[in-house]
């Protein structure tokens, strides 16, 4: 019964999923009543997540910003940073795994601002922010293959520049 901030999200992600260009409440009124009634309408896919189709190891949702505020996605993941985390599966053969921050719940992909200021030691102008930056783990691939494999991207201009985190996480951002 309380009009909050998840209720505007909520509300603004309704309004963009199934096309409502005006913020009157009368037409989004009416879209509720109908999507309550009679299900919800197919979403419009956005253009710019149609790369997706050709990604096959990881998902949009492993990008995700994990506040649980914004929505998920303020930004899309760059198409160029997902196809170099989706090579890197292929060449490791093995999970690469996009952690959190906290290294237990959500992602660090994309962040909304909000959620990247609450994060302690994370740089107010950070790439996750912009869709760039992605922070990884790659479960039984050696430290050494994971950083040879990381300086082989930087070196190549692929990527902007990568750094451990802790052991076994990664951060790497492009340009």
């Amino acid at each position: 019964g309380i009009w909050g901030q998840l209720s505007k999200v909520s509300e603004t992600s309704f309004r963009k999923d199934f096309g409502l260009t005006s913020d009157k409440d009368s037409e989004t009124e009416k879209a509720l009543k109908h999507a309550v009634a009679y299900g919800m309408p197919a979403k419009k896919v956005e253009t710019v997540v149609s790369f997706w189709a050709g990604i096959k190891h990881f998902t949009r949702d492993e990008f995700r910003c994990p506040c649980g505020k914004c929505g998920g996605f303020p930004v899309e993941p760059k198409e160029e940073l997902v196809k170099i985390a989706d090579e890197m599966r292929e060449y490791f053969g093995s999970a690469v795994i996009i952690v959190p921050p906290d290294g237990h719940s959500g992602g660090s992909g994309v962040r909304c601002q909000s959620y990247n200021d609450s994060l302690s030691g994370s740089a107010s102008n950070s790439r996750h922010i912009q869709g760039k930056a992605i922070d990884f783990s790659a479960p039984g691939v050696s430290a050494s293959k994971i950083e040879t494999y990381l300086n082989n991207l930087k070196n190549s201009g692929k990527i902007r520049y990568w750094y451990k985190i802790s052991s076994g996480s990664y951060h790497m951002d492009i340009n």
